[in-house]
């Protein structure tokens, strides 16, 4: 399976969340896989995916059913500014286990 496809529809909500993420230090790849979620996130020896939503927005099936079969931790759904800053404090520093009370 590719991890890219072309013409992706990325969420208004991300570009911010990604700068708040990238200026706090983590690595950030956008990622196209068809259901999949849209970032992966990388910092202190961590890494996590993402899905950006913009407002109220939900989940499509497919995004359910990825999270729903996901082996990892599962994506986190991030909505807003407030969300990556939480996110942000919330990230474990080198060595600590990031829990899951961040999945939405």
């Amino acid at each position: 399976m590719s991890l890219h496809r072309t013409a992706a529809k990325r969420d208004a909500s991300e570009p911010l969340i990604v700068s708040a993420l990238e200026q706090a230090g983590f690595s950030v790849l956008r990622l196209s896989v068809k259901d999949g979620p849209d970032l992966l996130l990388g910092r202190n020896g961590r890494d996590r995916t993402a899905e950006c939503k913009t407002g109220k927005a939900k989940l499509k099936p497919g995004q359910k059913t990825f999270a729903e079969n996901w082996r990892g931790a599962k994506p986190l759904v991030l909505r807003s500014m407030d969300d990556a800053l939480a996110l942000i404090q919330s990230w474990p520093a080198s060595g600590a286990a990031l829990g899951q009370e961040q999945s939405r």
